[in-house]
């Protein structure tokens, strides 16, 4: 949130605003920089008070050499989770974690079960097949996964989603 603390950047948000343009707000998780509840509350917290919205916390894309930021999907939901409890409702408009990827936006929306029967509980906020939209399926649990292409869908999970799906592996396969 230290980006948005200056007296620049929110003289800019403040003229941007009063043209009428509405601000969207998004950002990505990245381990040893953002990657704890309150840093996420804070920031969105700021974000509702300088009028932008909240939109969407983000798992970064492979695009090169990221190991020393990437942390697990486990851990981003977590975070995610204890920053959006804490929230105001007007500043819950932000989704996330979720994932940019050739099939559609994935959101992780959280972990169900406990123990070894936990899942991920997931679904398509955009996809190139609009009829995945909003479905939910799930994924299983990973401690170390820091990408979707690392999870496993679990067993039941419908042909059309599965489909969907496997273009995460493809695209590993085309980096």
């Amino acid at each position: 949130d230290r980006e948005l603390s200056t007296d620049l950047v929110r003289t800019a948000m403040a003229r941007i605003r009063s043209t009428g343009a509405v601000i969207y707000c998004q950002a990505p998780i990245m381990r040893r920089i953002n990657d704890d509840a309150d840093t996420w509350r804070r920031m969105w917290t700021t974000q509702l008070s300088l009028g932008a919205v909240p939109y969407y916390m983000f798992m970064a894309r492979d695009t090169g050499p990221r190991e020393y930021f990437e942390g697990p999907i486990a851990k981003a939901v977590e975070v995610f989770h204890g920053a959006y409890q804490s929230l105001p409702g007007l500043a819950r408009t932000v989704r996330g974690p979720s994932m940019s990827s050739t099939p559609g936006k994935i959101a992780l929306d959280g972990v169900v079960g406990a123990g070894s029967s936990r899942v991920f509980s997931a679904r398509f906020l955009q996809a190139r097949n609009p009829a995945l939209v909003g479905r939910p399926f799930q994924f299983h649990y990973s401690p170390t996964a820091v990408w979707a292409d690392q999870l496993e869908p679990v067993p039941g999970t419908p042909r059309d989603i599965l489909r969907a799906l496997e273009m995460l592996q493809h695209e590993e396969e085309a980096d």
